[in-house]
């Protein structure tokens, strides 16, 4: 049994915690929560709902059980950044994809986000502030073999499918707002379509990403 308290997120959040193992978890304030169980797919009991892996809800008051493993954003929304002087908070404190990665074609884009932190042996999470109506552009490789889901904090966002490198052969997407995690779409292989996050309003949101 375990509950970890989490600092990468400061100062926007402050109050995360990784939960594992515990029989009985107490929600209390207004939180986020995503249940990480998807080796077991074990399914967190929600009083009576249940909140199945790689999902996410909002939640307050309320009494998890059988929480194998779970990712607690607690008052997630105790700053907006969809407020404009939060916004340019974060883009002063959070570094951006650019200074993240050295990589040429991400300067300019205006996403910021947190260091990367390893919860368990195969997932990772990190936190990322996107700038309103900002795409990161098409693309269906990853740095590692990892699947990726991504689960909305603030704001309003959507995750875009493409037939090919081309914004103009757009198919689905899945829109996103606080508490929303997106279907699984890699496939059993690890394959992927032709994918972006795409921001509607200032949006900060977590990519999960798990190991294969």
């Amino acid at each position: 049994m375990s509950i970890k308290k989490l600092d990468f997120a400061k100062p926007f959040f402050e109050d995360v915690e990784f939960v594992e193992n515990e029989a009985e978890y107490f929600v209390e304030p207004k939180s986020i929560v995503i249940n990480l169980a998807h080796k077991t797919h074990g399914i967190i009991d929600a009083e009576g709902l249940p909140l199945e892996p790689l999902k996410a809800a909002v939640l307050q008051g309320v009494v998890l059980k059988g929480v194998e493993r779970a990712l607690v954003f607690r008052n997630y929304d105790r700053y907006d950044v969809t407020n404009p002087e939060t916004a340019a908070l974060v883009e002063k404190t959070w570094k951006s994809l650019y200074e993240w990665s050295g990589n040429e074609r991400q300067k300019g884009i205006p996403y910021h986000k947190t260091e990367k932190i390893r919860l368990t042996e195969d997932t990772s999470v990190t936190v990322c502030y996107a700038a309103p109506m900002s795409p990161s552009g098409p693309h269906k490789e990853h740095a590692k073999d990892i699947d990726e889901v991504h689960v909305q904090l603030q704001g309003m966002g959507k995750v875009q499918l493409f037939r090919e490198n081309d914004p103009a052969a757009f198919y689905r997407e899945f829109i996103l707002a606080p508490g929303n995690a997106h279907d699984r779409i890699y496939g059993e292989n690890g394959e992927y379509p032709w994918h972006q996050y795409h921001s509607v309003t200032a949006s900060v949101y977590v990519p999960v990403e798990i190991e294969r």
